[in-house]
């Protein structure tokens, strides 16, 4: 994983244009190169802080495969974790990867819990969470405009 760069516009743009990507996803299209553009921008205003953040998840020769994100869930303070996987990535086990070290490292900083939030039709994402360790809490409708979603959590060792 490393940190969002301006040239990663492109793959966010063709990431965020797959059918299969946005199926699953309430706000993710960008309009255009622009739009990815500033996309990456926003990115990038996390990347001083020491817990929360997007990644670009890659393989060992830089090769984009998707993106890791641990943000403050909208309108609350909980710490959400999520990953939107490029389609021609899919199936290899790089998300779970990324995610792991994304709570490995989240959990040291001191934070003790981590949410995710899916669809009730991602089931891709539900059992990342469940490779993860994440209990599923049913579903909900806190969050995202009272949006139907399954939660999922994970809490600090010990």
């Amino acid at each position: 994983m490393r940190a969002y760069r301006d040239e990663d516009a492109a793959f966010l743009f063709d990431m965020y244009e797959r059918p299969e990507v946005l199926r699953y996803l309430t706000s993710a299209r960008l309009a255009d190169h622009e739009e990815a553009s500033e996309a990456v921008r926003d990115r990038k205003r996390l990347d001083a802080d020491p817990v929360l953040g997007w990644w670009l998840v890659t393989l060992a020769d830089g090769t984009p495969t998707g993106t890791i994100l641990l943000v403050h869930s909208r309108g609350t303070a909980e710490v959400e974790i999520g990953w939107h996987q490029h389609p021609d990535h899919d199936g290899n086990g790089y998300t779970t990867e990324a995610a792991a070290a994304v709570l490995t490292h989240t959990f040291s900083c001191g934070v003790e819990s981590v949410i995710a939030l899916t669809t009730a039709v991602n089931k891709p994402s539900q059992r990342v969470c469940r490779r993860l360790g994440m209990q599923d809490l049913g579903m909900t409708d806190r969050y995202y405009d009272g949006a139907a979603l399954r939660l999922f959590e994970a809490t600090a060792p010990g």
